[in-house]
């Protein structure tokens, strides 16, 4: 049996978030998704967490454009927390902007997905990420003072 895995998605639209609930669902009974709909509430409850948690997230996906605390706000303040090593996080958004992808992955962003429009290809995209990143994609669980 698999071990249960948490994913956090940062998005402000509800729409978005149903789409990758729904993806999320058909990955399996062992993983869950925790929803904020607002960057600042993301990143409080985060940087209160140790990765040593048994509900530390698996997989951060975040949303670049949102009001207060942008997606690449969010991604900075976890990698400052946390450094690289510790939670894999995907940018999955609707920008295709080069300056958008740059500051993503200058801020921290393992990964940066642009979503598709038609429903279909949203969940497979999404289906894609869970599939590497939960399944695939080997990780270490480093503690504090072990990241860089």
């Amino acid at each position: 049996m698999e071990p249960r895995r948490t994913v956090v998605l940062v998005d402000d639209s509800l729409n978005d978030a149903d789409f990758v609930a729904s993806a999320v669902a058909l990955a399996g009974p062992d993983v869950t998704l925790v929803h904020f709909s607002r960057g600042e509430d993301a990143l409080a409850r985060i940087r209160e967490m140790h990765p040593e948690d048994p509900s530390f997230p698996t997989l951060m996906i975040v949303d670049l454009k949102m009001p207060v605390v942008s997606g690449v706000e969010v991604v900075r303040g976890v990698r400052t927390r946390f450094g690289r090593g510790v939670l894999p996080i995907v940018v999955y958004t609707s920008s295709k902007e080069p300056n958008d992808v740059r500051q993503a992955y200058l801020a921290g962003a393992n990964s940066y997905v642009v979503k598709p429009v038609a429903f279909e290809a949203f969940i497979e995209a999404v289906a894609g990420i869970l599939g590497y990143w939960l399944r695939v994609n080997c990780r270490a669980v480093l503690v504090e003072g072990e990241h860089g």
